[in-house]
């Protein structure tokens, strides 16, 4: 992941735990595994 990837991932999820810290948060990655 490229670091201007990351940061927009955080920023998200950061909002989305301000926004409303009682409920969960989930995150699905789709993944092969390999690279």
């Amino acid at each position: 992941i490229v670091p201007a990837v990351t940061e927009l991932l955080v920023a998200q999820l950061m909002w989305l735990d301000f926004d409303n810290s009682t409920k969960p948060i989930y995150l699905y990655i789709n993944s092969s595994g390999t690279q």
